[in-house]
């Protein structure tokens, strides 16, 4: 699977081009430790600035990260906007931003 096609409607751009979806991607990183990390990570929303993924590796805002989608062979550079509460399951929410805007 690619990364989903999206447009920004200028009448709404805050809310146009949102891809609400569940796609497996590989997020790799380094910890606050500075040690390399990867984890299998879910895609739970998608725009053209970034978006919404359970993840359950550590990180913290600020933290500039690379999503793998392995079924496209895409990579694409993000920044951690937000880092959720741990759920049960041991995930966290996480928003980030690509570091260069999808079009």
């Amino acid at each position: 699977m690619a990364w989903p096609e999206i447009h920004v409607s200028e009448e709404h751009p805050a809310r146009a081009g949102r891809v609400v979806l569940s796609s497996p991607v590989l997020i790799y990183g380094r910890g606050a430790d500075e040690n390399a990390f990867h984890d299998l990570a879910t895609i739970i929303a998608l725009n053209a600035h970034g978006g919404v993924l359970s993840l359950s590796a550590k990180v913290r805002r600020g933290q500039t990260i690379l999503l793998l989608n392995e079924q496209a062979s895409e990579e694409c550079g993000c920044r951690v906007v937000y880092v959720g509460p741990d759920h049960a399951d041991g995930s966290k929410k996480v928003v980030f931003e690509f570091v260069s805007a999808m079009s």
